[in-house]
């Protein structure tokens, strides 16, 4: 199975009526894409069109949530110690990363939770947002708290 940086969206030869793709969906654990321990699957459709399957994604086991969550929690002793101006780098990455791929990004969403394009970008524009504003975020280490660069939108820190 391929490490989940040397990937991108899967899709699988399914066809759909309209001509979308079907996306192959993984879990994430300990960094690799993996399917479900036991091999489930389920579909997700377009609520607005029942035949068209936006994708496949594995049905995790309570074995498959254990073994991410413990994953998570020995990898956060290395994350913690990852100074914070290199974190910061790391989710700008993802930021960057979800501007090159939004266009596929908002298709998928708008097909799979029945949103308009125009609101599905919007959500994707605030992810892309929120990873730009928390790189620089690492390199400011003084612990003041700003205000939300969104109208109606409550920010909190710690």
């Amino acid at each position: 199975m391929a490490h989940v940086l040397e990937t991108g969206f899967e899709i699988s030869n399914r066809e759909n009526p309209n001509g979308s793709p079907t996306v192959m969906g993984y879990n994430i654990i300990n960094g690799e894409l993996r399917p479900a321990s036991d091999g489930e699957t389920f579909e997700s459709r377009n609520p607005a069109w029942l035949d068209d399957c936006v994708g496949v994604f594995p049905l995790s086991t309570k074995e498959d949530v254990h073994e991410a969550l413990i994953s998570a929690r020995d990898a956060f002793a290395q994350w913690s110690q990852t100074p914070a101006p290199t974190r910061g780098q790391i989710i700008g990455n993802m930021g960057r990363l979800l501007m090159q791929h939004k266009d596929d990004i908002v298709r998928v969403e708008s097909r799979e939770i029945g949103k308009t394009l125009k609101e599905s970008a919007g959500e994707v524009q605030e992810a892309i947002d929120t990873c730009l504003f928390f790189q620089s975020e690492g390199r400011r280490l003084y612990g003041q708290t700003v205000n939300s660069e969104l109208p109606d939108k409550e920010l909190f820190t710690s």
